[in-house]
């Protein structure tokens, strides 16, 4: 006690880092820019620290999107949303096609199964490798939507049709075969697929009717895709040199806005009639 008051002192004398009038962010021994550099490290790292008073620490939720088309980037589509199906539109400024290329056979599985497995069969001649459909075996003939012995059966028809889709963008050009002219949904759908992935399309017949699913202006664009004509039993080694020699002259031009919504329609309404169809 000293002076009538208590004085304590510390067994280990320690120095104070400021005193409250010299507490500025220049003087002090953790400086200000630290903490700048920890806000920063913090952002970035996507952690997000726990409060350290209050209330316990909420996780961390981004804000859901309002309208999720409406945010999507010009190289995406989102079809059906809760599939996350994403349509990647990249746009090939040349095509480069290898010594053999690879296609893909468009055509109604249900009616016109035996010249789809001919064409199959002639561009494996031909040197040309198809992706989809690697079988002309069907498991269900007769019904609406046909399962090949290569899909999995336990996928919906939808899924079934993505993953089509999907062979379709890794191909070199996309093979329609409309016998007697005639183009059907799933044809049409995928021909809007491969003219968004800017993929030369090649029929085997022209064009004369399309299915009624398909709006006028829609079949209208449809017909300034097609690329070149070959029958399926005119396919051979010297029409598949011809074919690429006219792939490489073209110029294929860049789709408005307006024709991009045409198309994509198309494969939403697709991939939503399929998604219905009973079990």
């Amino acid at each position: 006690m000293r002076n009538r008051e208590f004085v304590f002192t510390p067994k280990i004398e320690y120095k104070l880092v400021a005193e409250r009038s010299e507490a500025n962010q220049n003087r002090l021994i953790f400086p200000f820019w630290c903490s700048i550099l920890e806000l920063v490290r913090t952002h970035f790292s996507g952690k997000f620290p726990p409060r350290k008073f209050g209330k316990a620490a909420e996780p961390h939720r981004s804000k859901p999107q309002k309208n999720p088309e409406k945010n999507i980037g010009s190289n995406h589509i989102l079809i059906l949303g809760e599939e996350n199906f994403l349509i990647l539109m990249e746009q090939k400024e040349t095509l480069n096609f290898a010594e053999n290329p690879e296609t893909v056979i468009s055509g109604s599985f249900r009616k016109n199964m035996e010249q789809i497995g001919k064409a199959l069969e002639g561009f494996e001649k031909a040197d040309v490798k198809v992706l989809a459909p690697t079988t002309k075996e069907a498991v269900n003939p007769d019904e609406e939507f046909i399962i090949l012995a290569t899909d999995d059966p336990n996928k919906p028809p939808h899924k079934l049709e993505m993953d089509f889709m999907r062979e379709i963008r890794k191909a070199d050009f996309l093979y329609v075969a409309n016998v007697d002219g005639y183009v059907g949904q799933s044809a049409a759908t995928e021909m809007a697929y491969a003219r968004l992935k800017n993929l030369p399309v090649v029929v085997a017949e022209v064009i004369k009717t399309f299915s009624s699913e398909i709006p006028e202006e829609a079949q209208e664009l449809l017909r300034k895709t097609i690329a070149g004509t070959l029958g399926i039993s005119d396919i051979s080694k010297e029409k598949i040199a011809e074919l690429k020699q006219g792939f490489s002259n073209l110029d294929t031009p860049n789709l408005t806005e307006k024709e991009t919504r045409i198309l994509q329609a198309l494969i939403k309404k697709l991939l939503k009639d399929l998604k219905s169809l009973p079990k």
